[in-house]
C-alpha cells in the first residue's frame, strides 16, 4: 500500500533523500484527486503529516521538498490530520520554505517548492480566522508581509511568475482585510519604486497589473480572475490609501467622453465590458470594484460607466433611485476636468458618452400618422404584457425595482378627507 510505503520513507527508513520522493511520487499520483479519505487510516495520515515536516525541517534538497510539499497539500485536504500543522513552529517550517531567496538567481525548482508551500498553507488557512481569536493577527500580519515579497520577486519564466503571484492571491484571500495594510509601507528616501501618499505601492501596482492580465486572456475568469478581483476590492473598502491609488489609476479624471466607456483599451474599459459579462458572479465583482472605487456613490460611479452598464448592479443593490452604499467613505471630492465639465450637458446618461444628436423621424410626420404609431406601439406592449413576455416594473421609494402596479400604489397620496363645515 503506498500510504505505508510512505511512512516508512517520512520515518526515514526511505533510503535519504531520494527514497523519500521516489517512495513519495507513487504516493501523490494515487491522491491527486482524492478529497475524501478512509476514517480508518486517520492516524496513519497524522503520522505522516509529522515525519513530511521533520524531514522538511532539515536542509534537504528542493526535488525533495517539492515532493514532501506536494504531499503534504494533498494531506491538508484532510481537516482532522491537519493538527501537527497547525503549531507555530510548523507554520514557521512552511512560511520559511514560502519565503524565496532573492540574493541569488530564481531556480524553477525553487519556485515550485514555493508554489507549493503556498498551495499547503492556503488549505491550512482556509477559514481558519473564523476559529482564532483577533489576538493573533500578528501572525497573518507576519504571512501577510511575506506574501507581499512573493509578489514583489520573479520565477525563472513569465508562466511560473504569474503562478508564483496566482497562488499568493489565493492566500491573501485568506488573510483578514485588517492585517493586508503591512502590502503598503511607508518609502524611505532613496527609493525609487512606487510611491503614493509617501507610501510604497509596488505590491499593489502587482496585483493591479495581474488583474489586468487575467482580464486580457479572457478566458475561466470565475477561476483566475475573482480572487484578484474580490482581494483588491476588500482592500478599497478598508484601506484608504490603497482606494485613492487605485482609482487614480483604474479611474482617472475624465477627458475623453466622445466613446463609450466600454470602448477602448484602459483598464477602465476593460472592467466596464466585465459589467455586463455572462457569468453573474464576475460581473458583479467587477461592478462591485469599481463602485467601491468610487466611494459608493451612484452618481460617480454613472459618470464612468453609464446608466446602462451600472443597471445591474443599482438594481441588486436597491440604489435605482441614486444615493449611495452603505459603508462609510472619506469626503474628499472628485475633481472634474474642463473637458468634461463643458461636455457634461450633452452626455447621454445611459451610454455614458456624447452622442451625435439624431434626426427626430417624427418630425415629417403628420399628425394622423404620429397617431397611429402610438397606438400601434401601444397595442405591440399591450400583447406582450398580457402574455407576460414582458412584465412593466417600477423603482420603489427605497430603490429597488416592483411591479409596476405596486410602486404605484405606494407613490400615490392619499388625499385627506374633507370634513364637513358650516
Amino acid at each position: 500500500m503506498e500510504l505505508e510505503a510512505a511512512l516508512r520513507a517520512a520515518a526515514g527508513r526511505g533510503g535519504g533523500n531520494e527514497g523519500v520522493e521516489r517512495v513519495l511520487a507513487p504516493y501523490i499520483e494515487e491522491n491527486k484527486a482524492i478529497f475524501k479519505f478512509d476514517p480508518a487510516d486517520e492516524e496513519k495520515r497524522k503520522k505522516l503529516c509529522e515525519g513530511i515536516l521533520n524531514i522538511l525541517e532539515n536542509d534537504t534538497k528542493t526535488s525533495c521538498q517539492v515532493a514532501c510539499l506536494e504531499a503534504l497539500r494533498i494531506l491538508s485536504r484532510d481537516k482532522k490530520v491537519l493538527v501537527p500543522v497547525t503549531t507555530k513552529s510548523n507554520m514557521k517550517i512552511l512560511l520559511k520554505l514560502a519565503k524565496l531567496d532573492t540574493t541569488e538567481d530564481p531556480l524553477e525548482e525553487e519556485t515550485d517548492c514555493a508554489i507549493e508551500a503556498l498551495k499547503a498553507l492556503f488549505n491550512v488557512t482556509l477559514d481558519s480566522w473564523n476559529v482564532h481569536s483577533k489576538n493573533e493577527s500578528h501572525q497573518f500580519r507576519y504571512m501577510a508581509a511575506i506574501l507581499r515579497h512573493c509578489l514583489l520577486i520573479m520565477g525563472p519564466t513569465e508562466d511560473k511568475t504569474e503562478e508564483l503571484h496566482s497562488n499568493a492571491v489565493n492566500l491573501l484571500s485568506n488573510v483578514p482585510v485588517s492585517c493586508l495594510d503591512v502590502l503598503i509601507s511607508p518609502s524611505s528616501e532613496e527609493e525609487t519604486n512606487l510611491k503614493y501618499n509617501g507610501m510604497n505601492m509596488d505590491a499593489i501596482q502587482v496585483l493591479l497589473d495581474f488583474m489586468e492580465k487575467r482580464i486580457d486572456k479572457g478566458t475561466s475568469y470565475r477561476e483566475s480572475l475573482t480572487p484578484v478581483l474580490s482581494l483588491l476590492t476588500e482592500c478599497c473598502r478598508v484601506h484608504r490609501d490603497i482606494r485613492k491609488f487605485l482609482k487614480a489609476q483604474v479611474l482617472p479624471p475624465l477627458r475623453d467622453v466622445t466613446n463609450r466607456p466600454e470602448v477602448g483599451t484602459t483598464v477602465r474599459n476593460k472592467l466596464v465590458r466585465l459589467m455586463t459579462h455572462v457569468d453573474l458572479g464576475v460581473k458583479q465583482l467587477a461592478a462591485e470594484f469599481l463602485f467601491v472605487l468610487c466611494k459608493e456613490r451612484v452618481d460617480s460611479l454613472l459618470k464612468y460607466t453609464g446608466y446602462g452598464n451600472a443597471a445591474g448592479l443599482l438594481a441588486a443593490r436597491g440604489l435605482l433611485a441614486g444615493g449611495r452604499g452603505d459603508h462609510w467613505y472619506s469626503d474628499d471630492e472628485d475633481t472634474d476636468t474642463e473637458e468634461y465639465k463643458s461636455a457634461k450637458p450633452n452626455i447621454n446618461l445611459i451610454t455614458g458618452h456624447v452622442e451625435e444628436p439624431m434626426p427626430n423621424p417624427m418630425d415629417e410626420m403628420t399628425e394622423e400618422q404620429k397617431e397611429y404609431e402610438a397606438m400601434k406601439l401601444v397595442n405591440m406592449l399591450d400583447k406582450l404584457s398580457r402574455d407576460e413576455f414582458i412584465k412593466p416594473m417600477g423603482v420603489r421609494p427605497d430603490g429597488s425595482m416592483a411591479p409596476l402596479a405596486e410602486t404605484v400604489s405606494q407613490y400615490q397620496i392619499n388625499e385627506p378627507e374633507s370634513s364637513e363645515s358650516d
